[in-house]
């Protein structure tokens, strides 16, 4: 359904974010899980603390979708 590793990255990320799965810290294991899977694709990104925050809440207020993350990946891949 996702022919690029990284779209479906972006749509796991967001499902996780979005869902609510889990009853505390959806966004914290939502990020953490995109770099996990990041990490095992061995795709590397460079990025700050307060990036990979703004990510997590602007996915949650509904700012950022799937094509969002999809884009911030592209952006930070080094």
């Amino acid at each position: 359904m996702y022919p690029e590793t990284i779209q479906k990255i972006s749509v796991v990320t967001y499902s996780i974010i979005n869902n609510h799965g889990f009853i505390d810290g959806n966004k914290r294991i939502g990020v953490v899980m995109m770099l996990m899977l990041l990490n095992l694709n061995e795709l590397k990104i460079s990025y700050s603390q307060s990036e990979l925050v703004s990510l997590g809440l602007g996915v949650a207020s509904g700012e950022i979708k799937e094509d969002g993350i999809e884009k911030w990946i592209k952006q930070h891949l080094g």
